[in-house]
């Protein structure tokens, strides 16, 4: 029977040290926050892992071992509601781009008011700007010749000269009125078009920024929960590195499914970018 107890104990051993090498990244040194209780906030409380410095039986090591057990629990549970969050925030972003690209599609529909005004904005904009840019080189033309000749002396100028500019200057306001009147057109038309982006814009933003923050509060729970786990997990290994070197006979309760679990959390979401000093 001893014989068969001790084979077992090297079994267990083992066990715990392919664990260690396997999870190696979790290992750290034992520094002076191990040696002073840790607190950890769980939907179900404050914890508190036991100072490991204060653990010199193995009854001790075996408590806290138990309330390392307990928080894994509790952190897996949170966890979980967790995942569950993240698969309902992803529904939301999934839902704010459908409605971007039905957003999109309105704004694109040849047959669709936006287009349909776009159009015939730009079919009225385009002659407009011809005749606008005619009409600023005519004006230009006569205010230099009308400038030219009333910088001369009143007794030098030549009234052939002044009449033909007046006689100008008249044929150029009249179309003046009429590109101003079509101008103050284009500008209302145009405002219909930068209103229908921007409430089609304003609608979009309106689920966005919320999201945002939802997006945000939740990378910031999983960050906390993920340096909770760690730091529970890292507990939970030094307690049974501890077990190891005093060859505690923990056979039945040195495995924990809790731990495991935590450990491939854990490094899921260090390659998600979790694992940051």
């Amino acid at each position: 029977m001893a014989s068969e107890q001790q084979s077992l104990a090297a079994i267990d051993r083992g066990v715990v040290l392919m664990r260690l090498i396997s999870w190696g990244f979790l290992i750290v040194l034992f520094t002076a926050t191990s040696l002073y209780a840790q607190d950890i906030t769980t939907s179900q409380g404050l914890r508190r892992l036991p100072p490991l410095k204060g653990l010199t039986s193995e009854n001790s090591h075996r408590q806290a071992n138990a309330i390392a057990e307990i928080v894994l629990g509790e952190l897996a549970l949170d966890a979980a509601a967790l995942d569950k969050k993240e698969a309902a925030l992803l529904k939301e972003v999934a839902a704010y781009e459908q409605k971007k690209d039905e957003e999109q599609a309105v704004l694109d529909d040849p047959k669709g008011p936006f287009k349909v005004g776009e159009k015939k904005y730009l079919e009225r904009l385009t002659p407009f700007l011809k005749r606008l840019k005619v009409h600023d080189i005519d004006a230009a033309k006569q205010r230099a010749e009308a400038l030219a000749s009333n910088s001369l002396p009143p007794a030098q100028r030549n009234a052939e000269t002044v009449s033909r500019l007046n006689e100008w200057a008249g044929r150029i306001d009249d179309p003046k009125v009429a590109l101003d009147e079509e101008s103050g057109s284009l500008k209302e038309e145009l405002t219909v078009l930068e209103r229908f982006a921007e409430d089609a814009n304003a609608r979009l933003t309106a689920i966005r920024e919320p999201l945002e923050a939802k997006i945000a509060r939740h990378k910031f729970e999983q960050g906390l929960a993920y340096r909770q786990l760690k730091q529970c997990a890292t507990y939970k290994l030094e307690i049974e590195k501890i077990a190891k070197a005093r060859n505690y006979n923990w056979k039945a309760s040195i495995y924990s499914p809790a731990l495991d679990s935590a450990i491939e959390r854990l490094k899921k979401l260090g390659g998600d970018g979790f694992d940051t000093p």
